[in-house]
């Protein structure tokens, strides 16, 4: 199948992917045809026979870091909209301690009732850094909660969130 008839003009058939367009060029190869006459779109891999999920979904590949103002007592950080993201990590960094420290991670899907996430309520001994990790979890909201202090009130904890798929 050498070429095939597209409109007004002629469309070569291609067994390789066609070279990008610069940006600011005018788009010269119109569609992409292989060379079975089978239309290409952006995102078929055909060394697979499948979609190519990272061209079709950009949200695949990002992340999301968001550092979150330094909690020196019982309280929330500010939410997070997570809504393209469902694996979630939350490096907790705990110093100061006296006796220990409760926290959790919340979602909301409204940004005003939160509840609790799976991780549930987790109670640090010592100081040092530790990870949440909530995997395949969808909220539209998340933020981290300094739920309680025992043995004084010196304890701080510093979190980085990160979102991903």
């Amino acid at each position: 199948m050498g070429t095939i008839v597209y409109g007004q003009g002629r469309i070569l058939a291609e067994s390789t992917v066609p070279p990008a367009t610069p940006d600011g060029d005018p788009l010269t190869n119109g569609p992409w045809y292989d060379v079975y006459g089978q239309q290409q779109i952006r995102g078929y891999n055909l060394s697979v026979d499948a979609m190519n999920t990272v061209d079709v979904s950009p949200a695949v590949t990002r992340t999301m870091l968001v550092s979150f103002t330094q909690l020196t007592a019982p309280g929330s950080t500010a939410d997070v909209n997570v809504l393209d993201f469902h694996h979630h990590t939350f490096q907790i960094v705990v110093a100061n301690i006296d006796t220990n420290v409760v926290v959790r991670v919340e979602g909301s899907l409204d940004g005003t009732n939160y509840f609790n996430t799976a991780t549930g309520d987790t109670t640090y001994t010592a100081n040092g850094t530790y990870m949440l990790e909530i995997s395949n979890f969808k909220s539209k909201f998340l933020r981290f909660t300094f739920v309680s202090e025992a043995g004084g009130a010196n304890a701080t904890i510093d979190v980085i969130y990160l979102g991903g798929n």
